[in-house]
Formats: C-alpha cells, sequence, structure tokens
C-alpha cells in the first residue's frame, strides 16, 4: 500500500509571535527566532481538533476523488481526544458516513504517531487484504496548555491531516527504524486525569486522589526533549538509511518533526544534513504534534518540484519515542 494523498486542516484564528510572547512574558524575537514560531492557529473555544480532522478528512476524500464508504481502514492519531471513552475514531466514522464494517481504531502517540501508524497501516492492510486506509493526526494541545506557560504555548500550533492509503498511490512506505525512552516519560507529561490521579474512582478516599488545578495541564522538560533527541534521533537516521539501503545523498528531502528551530538547526548539524534538504513549515504552523511530519509530506507533493525518489520521515515525542521511516515516490509526473 502506498500513500495517495494527504489533505491538512488548520484553524481560523491565527496568532502571531508578538501575541504569544505577551502571554508568556517572553521576548517576541525569542518566539520568532529561537523558537522559530511566528504565527500558528489555536483552536476556538467552541472548536475541537474533531472539527479539523473531518474537514481533513472530506478534503483528501475529494483530492483523491474516491467515497468515505471505501475506506477499509481508520487509524486516528491523537493524544488529545475529545473524551477519554470513547475513541475519536469512531467519531470520525460517524461524523464522515463511514461505513460500519471497517476497521477503526486509535493510536495513542504525539510526534512520533504518524510514521508509527504508516507502519501500522501497512502492516494491517498487507495481513488483512484491506484495499484502502486513512490516517489521521490532530492533536490540539492549545486544549491542555496554559496560556502563560513559555515552555508550551511558545512552541505548539493546532492542525489536522488526513492520508489516504491504497494501491494506486505513487509513496511506497519503507522499513522503520523505532526506539522507546520509557526512562523519560515525565519530560513531556499531563500528570492527572486518568489512572493515576483520576478524579473519581471506587475507592471511598477518591477526593484524595485528584490532583491539583495544574496537573491537569501539560508540562514539558523542554531541555529533556532537547537532550533526547540529539542524543537518539541522528543515529535513528542513520538505521533508517541502512535498513532502506540508501545514501544521505540520495535523500530529495527529510520531513523532520518540527520541534523548535534550534532543535532542528543543531539535529540537522549533527545529523550531516543540508539546510536545503530540510522541509520546513515551523514559521507558520508551530510545531503541530502528530501532524507536523504528515503536513511536511503534503507539502512535498504539492510543491511544483514534487518527482520521484526517497524523502525520510522521523518524528519524535511523547513517551519519550520515535519512529524514522523513507518513503519513495514512484510514477510521479513532472512537473507536478
Amino acid at each position: 500500500m502506498k500513500i495517495r494523498a494527504i489533505a491538512s486542516a488548520y484553524p481560523q484564528h491565527e496568532y502571531d509571535a508578538a501575541t504569544v510572547a505577551g502571554w508568556v512574558n517572553a521576548d517576541a524575537g525569542f518566539v520568532a527566532n529561537k523558537v522559530g514560531v511566528n504565527k500558528r492557529g489555536f483552536l476556538a473555544a467552541d472548536e475541537t481538533g474533531l472539527d479539523l480532522a473531518a474537514v481533513a478528512t472530506e478534503a483528501v476524500l475529494q483530492k483523491a476523488e474516491v467515497q468515505a464508504d471505501s475506506i477499509d481502514l481508520l487509524l486516528y492519531v491523537t493524544q488529545t481526544p475529545e473524551y477519554g471513552i470513547p475513541q475519536n475514531s469512531a467519531l470520525l466514522q460517524e461524523r464522515c458516513a463511514m461505513r460500519n464494517d471497517l476497521a477503526s481504531f486509535d493510536m495513542g502517540l504525539g510526534c512520533s504517531g504518524y510514521p508509527y501508524a504508516l507502519a501500522t497501516a501497512k502492516g494491517l492492510m498487507a495481513a488483512q487484504n484491506l484495499q484502502r486506509a486513512l490516517i489521521v493526526t490532530s492533536d490540539p494541545y492549545s486544549k491542555i496548555m496554559d496560556r502563560t506557560d513559555k515552555n508550551t504555548c511558545a512552541v505548539f500550533g493546532d492542525a489536522a491531516t488526513a492520508t489516504l492509503l491504497d494501491c494506486d498511490g505513487t509513496g511506497n512506505i519503507g522499513l522503520c527504524d523505532f526506539g522507546t525512552d520509557g526512562s523519560a516519560h515525565e519530560a513531556l507529561i499531563v500528570p492527572a486525569g486518568r489512572g493515576a490521579h483520576p478524579l473519581r474512582s471506587i475507592h471511598s478516599n477518591a477526593a484524595q486522589l485528584s490532583a491539583e488545578e495544574d496537573q491537569y495541564r501539560l508540562h514539558m522538560n523542554g531541555r529533556a526533549v532537547f537532550n533526547f533527541v540529539l542524543k537518539n534521533i541522528p543515529a535513528s537516521i542513520d538505521r533508517t538509511l541502512e535498513i532502506n539501503r540508501v545514501s544521505k545523498e540520495d535523500v530529495l528531502q527529510f520531513a523532520i518533526h518540527q520541534g523548535s528551530q534550534f532543535m532542528l538547526e543543531q539535529l540537522a548539524a549533527r545529523s550531516g544534513i543540508s539546510q536545503d534538504k530540510l522541509l520546513m513549515n515551523l514559521s507558520t504552523r508551530g510545531n503541530t504534534v502528530s501532524s507536523s511530519v504528515p503536513l511536511l509530506v503534503e507539502q512535498y507533493m504539492e510543491a511544483p518540484d514534487f518527482r520521484d525518489g526517497p524523502i525520510l520521515l522521523s518524528g519524535f515525542g511523547v513517551g519519550l519515542s520515535w519512529c524514522s521511516t523513507v518513503v519513495r515516490f514512484e510514477g510521479v509526473s513532472q512537473p507536478h
């Protein structure tokens, strides 16, 4: 199965670096240059990630000229679902009028989630002889951030993507390099609200289980994440190239998770990747979590110079985890 089409959706409300800098009591130059985000979209109070996901889904179906009832597999990548229960894939199946007899589930990964989802969908489609799959990403961190927290609010933005996979696609999904370091799980965490610190339980001391309000929002240790990335991702990129038998020089573009400008610069330098081969959208979108990598792939596929050849994808974040792979495009018409 191959990538056939990707579509995206963004909130209507955009916020520039100066506005966000005012929220987090930071210099606008720091947000625009060090973090690298000049503007980004945040959902309105009455909008959710499912709303964006539905827009992206309808867009990719229209782009590929296929019907919603032709989808055999729906894989929804999110860590910020509408509810604790049920899963977002069920809500999207109903919203977009997909048929009932399809395989659907959520994948609870963030920035590494898209490459993981590609591998999962590819394997499941082959094992079950499924003909068409939809991978949806939507992680609106704006719903779990404190707007005064510089570590998170200055970095993230909201977006959604939908990727259609079938035999008529042009993007061949290669082998993946996976990894997880659970010892660093507290570097990106929402401490409360689930099993460890529930709001309610059957026990008589349930009130004592509830955490302070601050524990129900996103916490990020940027330095720990940065160190994790530089320690693990250059090696992951090298292993991915090796197992897919692709040289670094032959890679047309690198779709690397848009963590921050400084992180990308340091990662590229350590990995020996030239800046002109780095796909970028951080300045106008921010760190869009699970949507970061597919947005870059969509950007490449929509570019005038879209052509045959390999691109390398690498996502990394919550867990802490990573996944890297190569997608080889074949049969692309030139010019696009």
